[in-house]
């Protein structure tokens, strides 16, 4: 591949796992220029997963799980707010409290 240039568009694909090149361009064995581009297809695996269940499991594996499912924190907060037995992130009445968001990669 020397002399070209290649770019790398991720797809959701519910049959092909993430990380793994499904579709390239041009084909293989074709003939291109010095400097062409060659356009790689990169499944970034499928755009929706089911959630496990996390209530009840301490953090380190709750997290441990997300990251094994291919989820990686995006934020912490934590200001203790008491709500009955249970401590979670501070929000406003009536709203779900949010603590680690995370997003798949």
């Amino acid at each position: 591949l020397e002399g070209l240039k290649y770019k790398i568009i991720y797809v959701n694909s519910e049959t092909v796992k993430a990380n793994v090149v499904f579709m390239q361009n041009p084909e293989a064995d074709t003939m291109k220029q010095k400097g062409d581009t060659v356009m790689l297809s990169v499944s970034s695996g499928p755009s929706q997963l089911q959630m496990p269940e996390l209530v009840g499991m301490n953090i380190e594996d709750a997290t441990a799980l997300l990251k094994s499912m291919g989820f990686t924190p995006l934020s912490q907060r934590f200001s203790k707010h008491e709500y009955g037995t249970r401590t979670f992130p501070s929000a406003p009445q009536n709203t779900w409290p949010r603590g680690i968001r995370a997003s798949r990669t």
